[in-house]
Parts: C-alpha cells; sequence; structure tokens
C-alpha cells in the first residue's frame, strides 16, 4: 500500500480474535472464531490479535527458526533467495511465528500465499514480538495481511492478494504527485554502483498550510521502480537512496510480471511527546505476479528499515500449510 504508509528463547501465546465487517475490523463487534456468517454484499474482515512473549520454558526448535531468520545488517538469509518460481515450502521451513500467524486465515485467501523467511527486530532491542493478522475473505480482492511488533510500535507488515473479479495489472504503480503551487526544481543525481536517478526538490509556498517542502530520488531497475522521498525537508534523500541501491546491486528482488515498486519515506522524528527527534525512514515494497501482489511494508522502529523490508521481500517463498 503506497500511502503518505528476536524473539524470546522461550514462547508462551495468548490468542484474541475480533470479527468485524466493511473495512471497520478493530471497531467490530466481538465474537468467537466461527461467529455469524456476514452477508454476501459487505467485504468481510477478520482481525487476530496475538502476543509471543518470554517463558521460563526453552523451546529450542524455536530458537533455531528465529535465530536464524532475523534480518541484520551483518547475517541475513537473503542470498538464498531465488525467484518467485520455486516449488511451495513447507511450513516446517518457515520461522516458528510465521506458521503461527499463517495457521489464523482461511482457505480461501490462500491462494498462492507467500511468506517470508525473514522477520523484522525491534530497533529498542527488544525480544518480544507480537503479530495481528486481517484477512478479507469476500468481494474481488481477497487478501491475508501479518503485522509484527514490539510491546510498543509496529515493526513490519507482509500481505498477499489475489485478484478475482478484476486484473491486478493496475495494481502497482508509484507516482510523485506534486502540489502546482510551490518552486519545483530537477536534476539528476549519481548513487552508488553507477545508478543516476532523478532528483525532484519541492519548495511549499510560504506560509503554507497545506502543503510541505519534499525532495525525492527516482530511478528504475529491470522491472522495479524505486522512489526515495525526504519529507518536510529539501535535503535530498542520497543516503537513504544509495542504501537502496547497494542493497539491489548485491541481492536480487521477487521478479514481477510487469512492476515491482520499492518506495522509502523519511520524515521528522517525534518523542512520545510530540518534540522533534531525529528522522524516521518506512519502506514499501510492492510486486505483481499474475493475479497476485504481494508487500512488505517496515516501519521506523523496525532495526534498519530499509534493509529489513528488502530482506523480507526477497525472502518471499510460496507457503504450504
Amino acid at each position: 500500500m503506497v500511502s503518505y504508509k528476536r524473539l524470546g528463547i522461550g514462547l508462551t501465546v495468548l490468542v484474541l480474535t475480533t470479527v468485524g465487517v466493511a473495512g471497520c475490523a478493530t471497531q467490530g463487534s466481538r465474537q468467537p472464531v466461527g461467529g455469524t456468517t456476514p452477508s454476501s454484499n459487505r467485504v468481510a474482515t477478520n482481525v487476530t490479535n496475538s502476543v509471543i512473549s518470554n517463558s521460563t520454558n526453552n523451546t529450542p526448535t524455536t530458537v533455531t527458526a528465529t535465530s536464524q531468520n532475523t534480518a541484520s545488517t551483518e547475517n541475513s538469509s537473503v542470498n538464498t533467495a531465488t525467484s518467485a518460481s520455486q516449488s511451495n515450502f513447507p511450513a516446517s521451513q518457515f520461522p516458528n511465528v510465521i506458521n503461527m500467524a499463517m495457521k489464523h486465515f482461511p482457505s480461501k485467501v490462500l491462494n498462492s500465499p507467500e511468506s517470508p523467511t525473514v522477520l523484522p527486530t525491534s530497533s529498542s532491542g527488544s525480544n518480544q514480538l507480537f503479530y495481528r493478522t486481517w484477512d478479507t475473505t469476500t468481494g474481488p480482492i481477497l487478501n491475508y495481511s501479518v503485522q509484527y511488533s514490539s510491546p510498543h510500535n509496529r515493526l513490519a507488515t507482509f500481505s498477499g492478494s489475489t485478484y478475482t473479479g478484476m486484473s491486478a495489472d493496475g495494481a502497482v504503480r508509484l507516482n510523485l504527485n506534486l502540489p502546482q503551487d510551490g518552486h519545483i526544481s530537477e536534476s539528476s543525481v549519481h548513487l552508488t554502483s553507477g545508478i543516476v536517478a532523478k532528483e525532484v526538490t519541492f519548495v511549499a509556498p510560504a506560509h503554507s498550510a497545506m502543503e510541505v517542502s519534499s525532495a525525492s530520488l527516482s530511478w528504475s531497475e529491470g522491472r522495479w521502480q524505486i522512489l526515495v522521498v525526504n519529507s518536510q525537508t529539501t535535503q535530498v534523500p542520497t543516503n537513504q537512496a544509495n542504501e537502496v541501491a547497494a542493497y539491489l546491486h548485491t541481492y536480487f528482488m521477487p521478479v514481477p510480471n510487469s512492476k515491482g515498486t520499492i518506495l522509502v519515506t523519511s520524515y521528522p522524528g517525534e518523542n512520545v511527546n510530540g518534540e522533534p527527534t531525529g528522522q524516521s525512514t518506512g519502506e514499501y515494497v510492492t510486486w505483481q505476479e499474475g493475479q497476485h501482489v504481494y508487500e512488505v511494508d517496515t516501519y521506523s522502529h523496525a532495526k534498519n528499515p530499509i534493509q529489513t523490508g528488502l530482506s523480507m521481500a526477497i525472502s518471499m517463498r510460496p507457503y504450504m500449510q
């Protein structure tokens, strides 16, 4: 969704399930699993909240599954990734927490599902990981989504959508739509690995209450379009763009049918009191495979959100329960 959008050694699991309809899942009435069937003219969206936390009972299989599949700059499993033409991976090949989440989805939405073998970690160093699931079971687009969080902040989301009543060809797009009432300048910037990116700087009108200044870099690699945006400033996001370019020069992204997009957004960070503190970065990776669209989003509280998002996307594998 392009919108301006380590586990502990032992685990105990508490699952709370709520069901809502028409996109208002978090505000829907609480029902047990297998509750009231929604009417046929509604889009059914199920939400599951689960918490995985430390336990005094060590589980060796969990340690192995999570410690070998945690995204980091020093050691990542992405170098084993190939394209999505692989055969299905059995559930035993995925981290336990992936399997825990995927079990909540009805078979109807798991049409050619893919899941990452790499997990996000928290920049705070927390070893607790929470997950939340959504699924849409009616309508022309069937969807499953899993979000992972630390005790206090969201870290990453992955999802898969199947287009059943419409084409998925226009589902993946990346546009930089700037207002026309400010000053726009363009130039070329040379990045690492020989990449030449288009730089666009937008200076918002003075005293504007609606618009904010921004600077962006964009380029294409194969079927992938990349856009890196620095919001609320005219400082060109060269460091973030170089991080993306260097990673793509080393690892192979999934091969989309026609198009894949990588959006990186940086913006001023805030502490709990709303005071400015450093910079926040999020990343949104989306690609199409036939009638299926897959997405990986990482947020500012994930450790190395840019590399984590790319690593998770590259690690996506066909999932077989």
